[in-house]
């Protein structure tokens, strides 16, 4: 088991002198019931590492921002009332994820919801959940589908409510440090027009 707390400015990095709001209260339990993933591969997608017997990470984040002013409590633009005031408003988090790997095979899962005490348009509130599952072929190229859903708090929310059906393609040269990736999304917008997105990168880290 792992424990995580801290405590922050409620507005996030790079505020020095005008926080109008409080502080972010963060707090985080993991459970690895069958032991330490390679490589910390529990934070990291693809089954790079091959486990040789089963491995799983639960985890459970709970966040609470006092006052924040910002869309997504830490990130986002300010929000502003019709006198260009900042406006307030106390975010609480909670946040359930999950991941499984085991010889090439990997499953993430999350599961997210925010809410706010004051009932004021513009902040990212609502629920959303995502899961994916890969394989990564002895070759290291791998295979994966993710399926995510978007629920905001209707008519308050800065959010769009939206499913989104993903398919990716990868091939790791060395790792996640050079790594080749393409994926096609379809994402059905309840608002909007629907769309398909297709993606293709190139990443490489020193």
């Amino acid at each position: 088991m792992k424990e995580h707390v801290s405590i922050s400015m409620g507005e996030g990095r790079d505020i020095t002198s005008s926080n109008s709001g409080g502080y972010d209260y963060s707090g985080r339990i993991e459970l690895l019931p069958f032991g330490e993933f390679t490589s910390k591969g529990d934070y990291v997608g693809s089954d790079l590492s091959r486990e040789s017997t089963p491995k799983l990470a639960v985890g459970l984040s709970l966040d609470y921002n006092d006052g924040a002013s910002r869309s997504r409590g830490q990130l986002g633009s300010f929000i502003y009332d019709a006198n260009n005031d900042l406006v307030n408003n106390d975010l609480a988090s909670v946040f359930i994820d999950a991941m499984y790997k085991y010889q090439g095979f990997s499953f993430a899962g999350e599961f997210a919801h925010k809410k706010g005490e004051n009932g004021v348009a513009g902040f990212g509130t609502g629920t959303g959940y995502v899961a994916q599952a890969g394989y990564l072929y002895k070759n290291n190229m791998e295979t994966a589908f993710r399926y995510t859903v978007i629920e905001p708090d209707n008519g308050i929310s800065a959010l769009n409510q939206q499913t989104q059906y993903t398919l990716g393609l990868s091939k790791y040269i060395k790792g996640h440090n050079l790594k080749i990736q393409s994926d096609v999304s379809y994402s059905d917008f309840e608002a909007s027009d629907n769309e398909i997105l297709i993606r293709f990168q190139v990443e490489l880290a020193f």
